[in-house]
């Protein structure tokens, strides 16, 4: 295996007119969840201010938050995802069984592996670990984050992890408005080529009140013309929880810490400009 995880692509120099993506260098990241895609990034200085953990988006891939649970024992979690839960997973299961023009064993197949999701899925989401069968939006028939944290206890601090596929965009500025409530923000921007000013736009609100401290581009989608991924994971700490006086890092990825989501592909390289 190549020592660095993005040996085989060429290193790209940022514009010096995204500076504003350079994370400071925080030297306890840690990266919790299954190799390559589900995996994030946070430093372990923030999870002793956590007491929830708010996921939205998970598919079939807890691993993230079944780490977390492992390295800060008693943390509670409220996951929201309409495309996974016991009734999806069942559908998915009817589904599969009912295919037209798949030979009986593969439908067979499918189907044990339809039910086998949802014995894994019960068997994590429960008691404190809680999971909604709803769609985070701001719009018609979505679960708006005003309601999200009426559901939670007023103390107690909160780790959001945000891969909803586009609608990041929606509901950004509303998580926002409960970032006093936020020790750190785990999110997927989508489409940071066709929507940049909207994308720098969010993230310039956000380094009112939070610091970034970890960038990774998601190496399933391509980069724009400038360099930038595509897809891009940030990490976001409230400005109180870190120490004072950490340096910016202009190199990513950061060795040790940093996977490519798609594992039979090389990581995006990735260099900040050093110009104010």
């Amino acid at each position: 295996m190549s020592e660095h995880p993005g040996d085989h692509w060429p290193e790209v120099l940022l514009p010096a007119s995204l500076n504003a993506l350079r994370p400071l260098a925080c030297p306890d990241l840690v990266r919790l969840g299954r190799r390559n895609d589900g995996g994030y990034v946070l430093p372990s200085c923030v999870l002793p201010h956590v007491g929830v953990l708010l996921s939205f988006g998970i598919n079939l891939d807890w691993s993230f938050e079944e780490a977390v649970c492992r390295a800060r024992p008693g943390l509670a979690i409220q996951s929201y995802d309409h495309t996974v839960g016991p009734r999806a997973l069942w559908r998915r299961t009817l589904q599969a069984l009912r295919s037209s023009g798949q030979p009986w064993r593969w439908r067979w197949h499918e189907a044990m592996r339809h039910l086998a999701d949802r014995r894994r899925f019960t068997g994590f989401f429960s008691g404190t670990q809680r999971h909604f069968e709803e769609r985070i939006g701001s719009g018609e028939g979505t679960t708006g984050l005003d309601r999200v944290f009426s559901r939670l206890d007023a103390d107690s601090g909160v780790l959001l992890k945000c891969d909803i596929e586009g609608d990041e965009y929606a509901v950004f500025g509303d998580v926002l408005r409960h970032g006093k409530r936020l020790a750190a923000i785990l999110i997927e921007f989508h489409d940071t080529q066709g929507r940049r000013a909207e994308f720098l736009r969010h993230v310039e609100h956000a380094l009112n009140e939070f610091s970034l401290v970890h960038l990774h581009g998601n190496n399933w989608a391509h980069a724009a013309a400038d360099g930038l991924p595509m897809v891009i994971e940030l990490t976001l700490v409230r400005k109180d929880l870190l120490p004072a006086g950490l340096p910016q890092r202009l190199q990513l990825p950061v060795i040790g810490v940093d996977q490519p989501n798609r594992a039979d592909g090389p990581d995006f390289r990735l260099r900040f400009s050093e110009s104010t």
